[in-house]
């Protein structure tokens, strides 16, 4: 009796001991997170919608990794949140959605207004210095509006909304090349107007005050393992983890086909880091945020 429940006592402390949660949002920007789970048997993804929500249960500690926007785990940096970047991996997942026709720049844009998800969110930060870097006084020549997706499109679907900037996953669900077209990436005008082809979009964060309760590498391995495999069979991965995410078959696979998944870590994503602020020419947050130190 006393060797049962001392087996059960340690199952039970070593499952809890290492078992951590990681909060992502509800689209194909988190399928790596998805598949690793299956190889971590101790990882939970949790998978958002309300963005709010989850960044209050990463800053009080309730979970110990979030996948969030980049420049929201920057925001936390520059407030002095105990924060880390560990891996980033997306690209192309942002795009101007425009009415009618096709635009090739926020140059076009002036005297226009054009939509995001909510204020200061990082896909209208990039979008803006985009805009200024093209000629734009962003606060005399443009018009911003701010609505959460879901009603973007349904203001979209009414012909009240011309010009918005939101991921690819829901650019979808209102794109048919007759009333709402893809006009461009912003991963494709960052790159045409610094020369870089990296700017960081989204990133996996982590509090280094509960590093030591994170099996970190094990999750870095495999999250560069998953990646591999949506590189090489993107149909295979919709088919076995896109019922997982709230968005339809379809959305999924052409999702997958149109972002671009580069797995980064370590001295590489520091690199990558360091040449992404040289060029924008904004004041870095804190080394440690993003550093392998």
């Amino acid at each position: 009796m006393h060797k049962l429940f001392f087996l059960i006592f340690y199952l039970f402390f070593t499952v809890s001991a290492f078992s951590y949660t990681i909060m992502a949002p509800d689209n194909p920007s988190s399928l790596p997170l998805l598949i690793a789970a299956d190889h971590i048997p101790d990882l939970e993804v949790k998978l958002f919608s309300n963005h709010t929500q989850a960044h209050s249960l990463f800053l009080s500690g309730k979970i110990p990794l979030l996948l969030t926007g980049y420049a929201v785990g920057e925001s936390f940096a520059r407030r002095d949140v105990p924060i880390k970047m560990a891996a980033s991996w997306i690209n192309g997942l942002n795009w101007l959605v425009s009415a009618d026709s096709t635009i090739s720049g926020f140059s076009q844009l002036k005297g226009e207004k054009i939509y995001f998800p909510f204020q200061g969110s990082p896909i209208e930060e990039m979008s803006l210095w985009l805009a200024e870097k093209e000629g734009l006084n962003v606060e005399t020549d443009l018009e911003t509006g701010y609505l959460p997706f879901a009603s973007m499109l349904e203001m979209m679907r009414q012909g009240n909304v011309k010009f918005a900037v939101m991921p690819v996953s829901s650019a979808l669900q209102i794109v048919d090349n007759k009333n709402y077209f893809f006009s461009f990436d912003l991963n494709d005008k960052w790159q045409q107007i610094t020369d870089s082809d990296f700017y960081p979009q989204l990133g996996l964060f982590y509090n280094p005050q509960q590093k030591k309760d994170i099996p970190l590498d094990t999750l870095l391995t495999e999250l560069e393992k998953a990646i591999h495999q949506i590189n090489e069979d993107p149909l295979m991965v919709q088919e076995k983890y896109g019922d997982k995410l709230s968005f339809a078959p379809e959305v999924v696979r052409q999702s997958l086909n149109m972002m671009r998944f580069q797995f980064l870590r370590g001295d590489e994503l520091q690199k990558k880091m360091e040449l992404y602020f040289e060029k924008n020419g904004i004041n870095p947050p804190p080394r440690s945020f993003y550093s392998t130190d």
